[in-house]
């Protein structure tokens, strides 16, 4: 069979004798004395009232009635807590009357039914009737009333002080509980402090990881990136320094001159200038062409450029360049490139040798 776990509202690793659980069970004992010491005090002389008045008075009866009441609550409060902490029996009643808020109801309330149990034993005992022989109840049962009267006047003082006595040590008993209660509220408060600051702690450390691993994604992203980044960059600037070497062979093959070249082909090939400008195509028969701005130009814009051929020289050696402005331009600018070939005069399908050939000068014109 299965048995039944409840949780202990006390931790019993730590020591629960403390000196106020021990005061505590020996103010219990004491209480337990003298609460059978009352009830033997209190029950003989309500006997006495009972045998020569027909019943006792309210004083005694009701102490009778607040020590009986009270008689099992020390026990308890130190039989159930000791077996569960000595023996683990008595699970349920031990951690009950372990708790600090029970022994604060149980301490209370026994005092409060002391201290007016007291009042009303002190009252009854200081009365003159307690101590006082009435004559016909001597007449009546002559001197055993008298014998009998006096002991029952010395039991109500004695039932007065024990009284007195036991709500005392309730009293006593209650401080120490309240005392016991404080200190562990204390405990529990300290305790949840320190879970507090743990759990600040905590949460900081995590807060601090993801942070640190936040910045170091970041920085392995911005260097994978940046590698990234860099490959492209020299691919994109190798794939350019190819086409810019493409691009100057193709302007080198251009620009290159044979002169066992075909009559056909021009010896003159114009240079690739900054703004690309590719002359217009020209026939060999057209004649010269000159080309004048108009007097009201507020400056020359270009100047025509003429190309003659020698009739007797199978090449062109030289261009004579003829520049006409405008009398009102200011300044005047770089003219523009006029292109003008012709027929060579002597043609043979055979090759020329080459120490019988002229070798021309080649001329090269820039814009200015």
């Amino acid at each position: 069979m299965s048995k039944f776990k409840l949780e202990v509202p006390v931790d019993l690793s730590e020591s629960t004798s403390s000196m106020l659980d021990t005061a505590k069970k020996v103010l219990h004992l004491v209480t337990l004395a003298t609460t059978l010491l009352t009830i033997c005090v209190v029950a003989p002389m309500i006997a006495t009232e009972a045998r020569y008045l027909g019943g006792g008075k309210p004083g005694p009866n009701y102490t009778l009635f607040v020590s009986i009441i009270s008689l099992p609550i020390p026990f308890f409060l130190v039989y159930f807590p000791w077996m569960y902490e000595h023996h683990n029996k008595f699970r349920r009643p031990g951690k009950f009357c372990l708790k600090n808020r029970t022994n604060l109801i149980f301490c209370g309330f026994n005092s409060f039914l002391w201290a007016t149990a007291g009042i009303a034993s002190a009252v009854y005992s200081n009365d003159a009737s307690a101590c006082t022989v009435d004559s016909e109840l001597r007449e009546t049962y002559g001197d055993d009333y008298v014998s009998s009267w006096g002991t029952q006047c010395n039991l109500s003082k004695v039932t007065a002080a024990f009284a007195w006595i036991t709500c005392i040590i309730w009293l006593s008993t209650l401080v120490c509980t309240v005392l016991s209660f404080w200190k562990e509220k204390q405990d529990i408060q300290h305790r949840l402090n320190e879970h507090r600051i743990s759990k600040q702690s905590t949460l900081h450390e995590e807060t601090y990881t993801e942070k640190h691993v936040e910045s170091v994604y970041q920085k392995e992203e911005t260097t994978h990136h940046y590698e990234t980044s860099s490959s492209f960059n020299d691919s994109a600037q190798q794939m350019q320094y190819q086409q810019h070497t493409v691009y100057d062979n193709n302007n080198v093959s251009q620009h290159q001159y044979s002169p066992y070249s075909g009559s056909h082909s021009s010896p003159y090939q114009p240079a690739s200038y900054e703004n690309h400008v590719s002359p217009p195509a020209l026939s060999h028969i057209n004649a010269p062409v000159q080309h004048q701005t108009s007097p009201s130009a507020p400056y020359q814009t270009s100047l025509p450029v003429q190309y003659q051929t020698s009739p007797s020289a199978p090449y062109q050696t030289s261009l004579p360049v003829q520049y006409q402005t405008s009398p009102s331009a200011p300044y005047q600018t770089s003219p523009p490139v006029q292109y003008h070939t012709s027929l060579p005069v002597q043609f043979s399908p055979m090759p020329t040798p080459q120490h019988v050939m002229s070798h021309p000068e080649q001329t090269h014109y820039h814009n200015t």
